[in-house]
């Protein structure tokens, strides 16, 4: 998803294409609640060129350009913060929860999971799809109607 508001289609001027903004707001919803001023066309100008940055830096591992980008972020993420725990066999667990409220926080705290775990991003190997996902060694596609439409496509070709 962040890769994905990184790479919206923009003109040739460099501006944002209104029909990128609708195609991602219908996937996956506003950035901010419906209403807020997050969801000016300006304000998605602003984070998808902020996510490019930060993704660019991290792609060619320039850790200290990708932290400053991320650390000078015009505003932080709006998050409920809050301790969980259980009880297993007599041992207390407890961790923290950080729950984003809007989909632009989210998107943040994916970024921070991309610094902190060391997350990767690869694309859905089903050329028809133009999704990006977590890089896992035993997963390349996005869904099941991608990994079948994928497996159709190799055996055809076979």
């Amino acid at each position: 998803m962040v890769k994905e508001l990184a790479e919206l289609k923009r003109n040739d001027d460099g501006e944002l294409l209104e029909e990128s903004v609708l195609w991602f707001a219908n996937r996956y919803g506003c950035l901010d609640q419906v209403g807020g001023y997050h969801n000016s066309l300006s304000s998605w100008d602003r984070f998808s060129r902020i996510f490019q940055q930060v993704l660019g830096a991290l792609e060619v591992e320039d850790m200290k350009t990708a932290m400053d980008i991320y650390n000078n972020f015009p505003e932080p993420p709006e998050v409920s913060i809050g301790i969980v725990g259980n009880d297993f066999h007599g041992q207390h667990h407890r961790s923290i929860r950080i729950q984003p409220k809007t989909l632009i926080s989210a998107m943040w705290l994916m970024v921070t999971d991309m610094f902190t775990n060391g997350v990767h991003l690869q694309s859905c190997e089903n050329p028809g799809c133009q999704r990006w996902i977590v890089e896992r060694s035993n997963k390349n596609t996005c869904s099941d109607a991608c990994r079948q439409a994928l497996y159709r496509k190799r055996k055809q070709g076979a």
